[in-house]
């Protein structure tokens, strides 16, 4: 049993995830598939290498997500549940990396739109980037960081999930960046549509 998601290690995909099991949405033993965004994890259940997705589909504060609708009407697919969950951003760099010598702020779209005026008043003249080196997920970003890739300067500050400290060794420069002190996000979990679906559906009522 394989579970893509729309995040890398780290990410608040593999948190909302992690809820899902808890919850028995998932079995326990399902396997984590980082397909990082959310046409990844549509195209991998189409093609049917993995049994479930998750990915974000509303912010309380960004709204819906951009990145999802454009995707949505592309693909077939069942939904099984959903879940709202707390998200709390933090600024995070290699060790020994400050608040005065970073030299941009990466993140997923989203997370820049969620902590547009908390960034603007306390990283003034810092430029923001969503995304770099083709990757978008936050935690990808810090995957890039962690390893030293030559695409990504090391006085860079990633924006994401705590859970990114632990997975990359980073340090937690600032926490608490989303403007919404009740910043929430909606994750859908979904698996491949069958047109048989709504045939099972509609005998089971008749019965």
């Amino acid at each position: 049993m394989k579970v893509g998601i729309q995040g890398g290690k780290g990410s608040f995909n593999e948190e909302a995830l992690g809820a899902f099991l808890a919850r028995g949405d998932v079995p326990r033993s399902a396997r984590t598939v980082y397909c990082y965004t959310t046409h990844g994890v549509l195209s991998a259940l189409a093609r049917g290498t993995i049994d479930y997705g998750v990915f974000a589909i509303y912010n309380s504060k960004s709204l819906m997500v951009e990145e999802t609708m454009a995707q949505l009407g592309r693909w077939q697919y069942r939904v099984v549940a959903y879940i709202t969950m707390p998200v709390r951003h933090m600024l995070m760099t290699l060790p020994g990396v400050t608040g005065d010598t970073i030299t941009q702020i990466v993140g997923h779209r989203e997370a820049l739109v969620q902590c547009r005026a908390t960034l603007a008043r306390d990283y003034a003249g810092v430029p923001q980037r969503a995304g770099i080196a083709g990757e978008v997920d936050g935690a990808a970003v810090a995957q890039l960081l962690a390893e030293r890739d030559t695409h990504i300067p090391p006085t860079t500050a990633v924006l994401g999930s705590r859970a990114i400290v632990a997975a990359y060794n980073l340090d937690i420069l600032a926490r608490d960046l989303h403007d919404d002190p009740h910043n929430t996000t909606t994750f859908l979990l979904v698996q491949q549509y069958a047109p048989s679906d709504g045939i099972q559906a509609d005998k089971s009522k008749d019965q």
